[in-house]
């Protein structure tokens, strides 16, 4: 339902892996029907429960090298998703991917992930396509291609630590921005290569 709050819950030093997956590509790959209302009323994908005894203040997600994406909530109407306290590692395509028509796909969140060891020369730590989204808060590392590939307006790009991108090619940015990225705000954020 729009507005909630689903909590990803793991154990202290365990993670979620292929046997895990919500389908054969994807670790969690969100239906057509789950959008929020508004974007103060986001429906949320929270892995922090740490306010349970043993469990994880950050869910981990593991591709272990044989799945493509982490959290995928490509759609073309997508809007009002929020993703935050994750740890995504081992997919060979993306972390999270947010693909649709960036002029559809509205509003998203991802706070206080960290993404690393997506390894390929394809892959993408971050692909978001979409209008008026936000990446705060999160480490991006050890990434194949781009650490962070974005399209559309209105982005807002904050307090990141990002770091050895293009391991795995001559072409991959830190952030690598498509023509329609009008509007975007990047401040306080680490950049590091080599």
């Amino acid at each position: 339902d729009p507005e909630d709050i689903l909590l990803i819950c793991a154990r202290e030093n365990d993670s979620f892996q292929d046997a895990d997956k919500d389908v054969s590509t994807s670790m969690i790959q969100l239906s057509a029907a789950i959008d929020g209302t508004s974007a103060s009323a986001m429906t949320t994908f929270d892995g922090d429960c740490s306010a349970q005894s043993g469990y994880s203040s950050k869910a981990k997600f593991d591709g272990g090298g044989t799945l493509d994406r982490g959290f995928d909530f490509s759609s073309t109407s997508r809007r009002y998703i929020k993703v935050k306290n994750l740890e995504i590692t081992g997919f060979d395509t993306k972390g999270v991917f947010a693909q649709g028509l960036y002029t559809d796909n509205k509003d998203c969140e991802l706070d206080n992930l960290w993404i690393h060891d997506l390894r390929g020369a394809s892959a993408v730590g971050v692909d978001i396509r979409g209008i008026g989204c936000t990446l705060k808060n999160s480490r991006i590392e050890n990434i194949g291609n781009d650490a962070v590939y974005w399209e559309g307006a209105n982005a807002t790009i904050t307090g990141n630590t990002i770091q050895y991108p293009s391991l795995d090619t001559v072409t991959g940015d830190g952030i690598q921005f498509d023509k329609s990225a009008a509007n975007t705000y990047i401040a306080n954020n680490t950049f590091k290569n080599g």
